[in-house]
């Protein structure tokens, strides 16, 4: 947790000054390939490990790669020049800094949207602290298997996700004002359905494991695009500090949130009797990602005016 909080803000700061705006959702994307390449790579290489190393020695090994390319990365990286942009001004202290950019939370209206959106997004990957035991629980697969197939969905769809959602967006982005977050409007408007949709039917249905896979993409849709377009609306000086609080308020109200609500409910329908508690408390979970809708739907209507704004705060000398 602590690696990440000093990681991602510096990273997505640097992508957005090493690439042009009209490609930063798909490079946003790249970059969060870490995620289901860490986490679906994990999957798979724990239900190996594990019987042969223990979880100790699993989360050792594990660990023990993240320390070896962490070294490359400090060894290799440079900071890239800026290419486009706003100007870079002076921050000042880390007072000013915070003042600025509660500033720009409490005036910015699309901020406000992107964050409310990519909280209710998060919140839907929060619910999927329960897939491994929803997948042997409730679906009947060996946990050696689950581990397996789930790691591998989750690798294979995300890394879809997050590279053709980025290249999509980026697409819209160059057709129309706000057309990432028109995409993510009509890409949530299809994928949650279809993500209640999965946890319904049985596990020798042929759309389990195709919406299993969709499902994994559309948990990855939502940084790429979400973070160029909140990357758009602020002064480069702010660019690391929005970074971080979109990883706060996704990690600790969405995914968290998400996470904790999902615990609260499967616990409510077991003892309530219900038959199948991990799905119910997953879908009433990722329901909530309906709110993706209207959230991203406004920050793109919002998006025209607040860019004059900020392109007329950069002129002002």
């Amino acid at each position: 947790g602590v690696g990440e909080a000093a990681l991602s803000p510096a990273a997505l700061s640097m992508l957005a000054d090493g690439f042009a705006p009209a490609r930063r959702a798909l490079a946003n994307g790249i970059y969060y390939l870490g995620i289901p390449v860490g986490i679906g790579g994990s999957f798979i290489l724990a239900s190996w490990l594990g019987p042969w190393l223990g979880w100790r020695g699993s989360f050792i090994a594990l660990g023990a790669l993240g320390i070896v390319a962490a070294l490359l990365v400090g060894w290799l990286l440079r900071d890239p020049d800026r290419v486009s942009g706003h100007p870079q001004r002076p921050t000042g202290s880390t007072a000013e800094s915070l003042r600025a950019l509660a500033g720009q939370v409490r005036h910015n209206r699309p901020m406000q949207w992107i964050l409310l959106g990519c909280i209710a997004a998060t919140c839907v990957q929060g619910a999927a602290v329960l897939d491994l035991l929803w997948w042997v629980r409730e679906r009947g697969f060996a946990e050696r298997t689950a581990q397996q197939l789930n790691g591998s969905m989750f690798l294979a769809g995300g890394v879809f996700g997050s590279i053709v959602g980025g290249w999509m967006a980026d697409r819209m982005h160059a057709r129309m004002v706000g057309g990432r977050l028109w995409f993510l409007a009509i890409a949530f408007a299809i994928g949650i359905p279809l993500m209640l949709l999965f946890r319904q039917i049985p596990a020798d249905s042929p759309l389990f494991l195709p919406l299993a896979f969709t499902g994994n993409a559309i948990f990855m849709l939502v940084f790429g695009p979400a973070l160029a377009s909140l990357h758009e609306i602020v002064p480069a000086s702010q660019r690391a500090a929005t970074a971080a609080l979109f990883i706060l308020v996704t990690s600790l109200i969405g995914s968290a949130g998400g996470s904790a609500l999902a615990g609260a409910l499967a616990d409510h329908f077991a003892n309530s009797g219900e038959a199948e508690p991990l799905t119910w408390a997953i879908v009433c979970t990722q329901a909530l990602g309906l709110l993706t809708v209207p959230a991203f739907f406004l920050a793109a209507r919002g998006l025209p005016g607040q860019l004059a704004v900020s392109r007329a705060a950069v002129a002002t000398p």
